[in-house]
């Protein structure tokens, strides 16, 4: 092969610049297109990357401030997102005709295409309209996330120059870049307004449930204080009586009434005032009778593997206690015996188990709980069918007694 001649050696020179210019061109086109990637990617705020894609977007064209109308879903109408777009009437008839530069794959048209049917009835690579404010015209590129059109991004139009099929490739690929840059950025409004709907939604519930807590704090203390009238009348009642029977028997009704209070003393000084943690709770009644027996010198023992009991289960249990506990330390041990007395509630299987047992001198022989003498007795019974169970006395080394009640769901997960 021969050397080049002059023209061949000039027209290669000249290919070897415009690809360079070529390379040039596209790598300012590159570095355009990450700052510009860089910069959507600063902040998720819906209004700032709106404001960011018209600032970039106004820096690539070059030639003036550019505009970016979203689509509302509802109305099918463009809005300007700077707040100076058309007139609601003439935002409700625009349509954006197809211009120039569409490439070849566009086909033809018969006239405008609505906004609503921009990302259906035409594929243009990229999509770019023609449109018209005022005296200023505008290169407008669709926004589009796959089908589903967002709104358009138009770009001020040179009055000495159209844009070229490049800046055109340009701007497409920054309108694709506003696209997911707007999708994410409405997903996270989306997400900021349904977190704060439920952060409003909880301290609305948390207020109305520190409402109720201070209404049932207040009914526990109120209760507490008519119970401890009653209990207080009882006693000057039974301070007039001459007949030891009747002073006893008022007695016993005393504590039953200081036993309840107790419970509802309990709630309203607790965190939670509507369960109570029934350790505590038996340990406190069986400690409080045992000082007012005046039976120090017989051994006291509480152990309770269960949750918390709602107030329903509780007061019965409450009851039960004070009763069996009461007539150990009355009736177990004459003559000042020495003595254990001790209580157990216990889960096992489905079922509590209520045991309060003593070392004393145990019942008479076929004592039965139903048609005993002993109101306690009697009181128990009934007290263990209103939990479901049922009431068994035995005489084994003192006497034991034992209530197994059914387990409810919620105190399964609480144990």
């Amino acid at each position: 092969m021969g050397p080049l001649s002059e023209v061949e050696l000039l027209t290669e020179l000249l290919t070897l610049r415009d690809q360079v210019r070529g390379l040039e061109s596209r790598q300012r086109d590159l570095r355009a297109l990450l700052e510009s990637q860089q910069a959507l990617g600063v902040s998720l705020d819906l209004d700032q990357v709106q404001r960011t894609i018209v600032r970039q977007a106004s820096l690539l064209s070059g030639a003036g401030e550019a505009r970016l109308f979203l689509l509302d879903d509802v109305s099918s109408t463009l809005r300007c997102c700077d707040g100076d777009g058309l007139p609601p009437d003439e935002l409700r008839r625009l349509e954006f005709l197809i211009g120039e530069c569409f490439s070849e794959r566009a086909g033809p048209t018969d006239g405008p295409i609505p906004v609503s049917d921009a990302g259906v009835d035409f594929a243009p690579d990229p999509p770019s309209l023609m449109l018209e404010l005022g005296q200023a015209a505008y290169l407008g590129l669709l926004v589009a996330l796959g089908d589903r059109p967002l709104g358009v991004l138009a770009f001020p139009i040179p009055s000495s120059r159209g844009y070229t099929g490049e800046e055109i490739g340009l701007f497409g690929a920054f309108a694709r870049q506003a696209a997911f840059a707007l999708h994410h950025a409405r997903h996270y409004a989306t997400a900021r307004r349904e977190l704060a709907e439920c952060q409003r939604e909880e301290a609305s519930i948390q207020s109305a449930l520190a409402e109720r807590d201070l209404l049932l704090r207040e009914m526990h203390h109120r209760v507490k204080n008519n119970l401890q009238v009653v209990a207080s009348l009882l006693d000057l009642q039974a301070g007039t009586l001459r007949d030891a029977s009747a002073r006893q028997a008022l007695q016993g009704s005393k504590d039953r009434v200081q036993s309840m209070a107790r419970i509802h003393e309990y709630l309203y000084k607790s965190a939670d005032v509507s369960r109570v943690a029934m350790d505590d709770y038996l340990r406190h009644l069986a400690t409080a009778l045992r000082q007012a027996y005046n039976a120090q010198h017989i051994g006291l023992s509480v152990q309770v593997g269960v949750g918390p009991f709602d107030v329903e289960r509780a007061i019965p249990c409450a009851l039960i206690v004070n009763e069996l506990v009461s007539n150990a330390f009355k009736h177990a041990f004459p003559a000042g015996r020495a003595g254990e007395v001790v209580v157990t509630l216990e889960s096992r299987d489905d079922q509590h188990v209520l045991t309060v047992r003593d070392t004393g001198v145990g019942l008479p022989p076929h004592t039965d709980p139903q048609s005993a003498d002993s109101l306690g007795l009697r009181l128990v019974g009934l007290l263990a069918k209103q939990l479901g169970g049922m009431l068994h006395l035995a005489s084994e080394g003192g006497t034991i007694a034992r209530i197994a009640f059914p387990v409810r769901p919620h105190e399964k997960d609480a144990a």
